[in-house]
């Protein structure tokens, strides 16, 4: 039986921010990871306009 492992997957633009933890299998890919956490679809509606992200503030 293989352990798990979460992960972060994040993406950034200067105006937007997507940042989605994902438990995975131990020894997964990071193609695994960008797919489970649906950065892809996400980024899609980024470009497009159909959401709006969320800020991550910096610390201090």
């Amino acid at each position: 039986m293989s352990a798990n492992i979460v992960v972060e997957v994040a993406y950034a633009l200067p105006e937007k921010q997507y940042l989605q933890s994902v438990k995975l299998e131990e020894g997964a890919t990071v193609e695994q990871a960008i797919i489970a956490s649906g950065l892809l679809a996400a980024a899609r509606r980024y470009r497009s306009g159909e959401e709006q992200g969320r800020n991550i503030q910096s610390p201090g």
